[in-house]
């Protein structure tokens, strides 16, 4: 859905943790946290837990005019608010006004059934459909970065980059060629895959 939202975009670099509480040691995990960068400077950041006892099905999308707020609980006439709450830098800091709040109207669907139809008129006209194989690609290379980053855990005992002392250039953009020992957090790039070749390899 995040990279739904925008075109032409893809993940570049993830960072993720995730916590086993009820099966320690095995890879069923039961919170995980995910920061993502995207190719176009957009940043999004993934929280899932189904611990938590409050079920939420939030996203939250904040743009330069505005803020979208889109909860998947709230009843049809309010699941969508946008609030008009644009940074002013007039004083020469940034501040964050309380903006008005308006309610986005939408039309009453069940996206699933939605999905469903396009899907079989994709398959009765020949349509290239909205979510094709190169977004399923894409999408998986996303999910298959986060669950190797998640196997990655730096140990506490081991000296780190800062007290042995060691020089990181802030700017890098990944070091995931760097041993994980020396690192305080390890970051995973996400490959960039030859759709073309994945495609032709599935047919």
């Amino acid at each position: 859905m995040i990279l739904g939202l925008f075109d032409n975009v893809e993940a570049a670099v993830v960072q993720t943790y995730g916590e086993s509480l009820l099966r320690p040691g095995t890879t069923i995990l039961d919170t995980v946290n995910a920061h993502f960068k995207l190719s176009n400077r957009v940043s999004a950041e993934v929280h899932v837990s189904w611990l938590n006892p409050h079920k939420e099905r939030k996203m939250t999308v904040i743009g330069e005019e505005a803020t979208a707020v889109f909860d998947d609980t709230e009843p049809w006439e309010s699941k969508l608010r946008l609030f008009k709450n644009k940074i002013d830098w007039t004083s020469g800091h940034p501040e964050a006004p309380d903006g008005r709040m308006e309610v986005v109207a939408l039309e009453k669907l069940e996206p699933l059934a939605i999905e469903c139809q396009h899907f079989l008129k994709c398959v009765g006209t020949g349509k290239v459909p909205k979510t094709d194989l190169a977004e399923g690609i894409a999408v998986g290379g996303v999910l298959e970065a986060v669950e190797n980053q998640l196997r990655m855990w730096v140990s506490l005992r081991q000296p780190s980059a800062l007290t042995a002392g060691l020089h990181l250039d802030p700017k890098a953009e990944v070091l995931n060629e760097i041993p994980c020992p020396t690192l305080p957090e390890k970051i995973v790039k996400i490959s960039i895959i030859d759709l073309q070749s994945q495609m032709r390899r599935i047919q």
